[in-house]
């Protein structure tokens, strides 16, 4: 998924971790020449973010809602700062608290998406559920779906 190996990742991160804890960084907005920039790569990184735990990629589950919460969190950050507050960021939480709002009737008791299926019967979603399984449960149990 990254075109690189975990452990290269992983040694990314804890040289990351280890620049950030030097006391000579210094967080702080950037001047309002760059800031619409800025902002734009913010708003993409936790919309990606967001995306991630709607549809997690990975992992037993199929959202993330410690995730998601994360996401929402650093959205309502970049809102409580007048410099950083736009009609764009305000679009981003509300579609964020749309989705959220909807995450505990996503998935059904057994974990599956495809709730859908008994409620509104149709060709794309019978086509769906195997997908729906294979994601969860691995390709084997998605070709097996009747």
């Amino acid at each position: 998924m990254f075109l690189t190996s975990e452990t290269t990742i992983a040694q990314r991160i804890t040289r990351a971790k280890r620049t950030l804890r030097d006391p000579e960084i210094r967080f702080e907005i950037p001047d309002p020449d760059h800031l619409s920039t800025r902002l734009d790569s913010v708003a993409r990184v936790l919309y990606l973010l967001f995306t991630e735990a709607h549809a997690a990629s990975d992992g037993k589950t199929l959202t993330r809602v410690d995730l998601a919460a994360e996401a929402m969190r650093f959205v309502a950050l970049v809102l409580g700062n007048p410099r950083t507050v736009s009609p764009e960021i305000h679009a981003l939480a509300a579609l964020m608290h749309l989705h959220a709002a909807r995450f505990t009737t996503r998935v059904g008791e057994d974990g599956l998406l495809a709730v859908l299926e008994s409620i509104a019967p149709s060709p794309v979603i019978t086509l769906n559920r195997p997908v729906v399984v294979a994601r969860r449960d691995g390709p084997a149990a998605g070709l097996a779906v009747p």
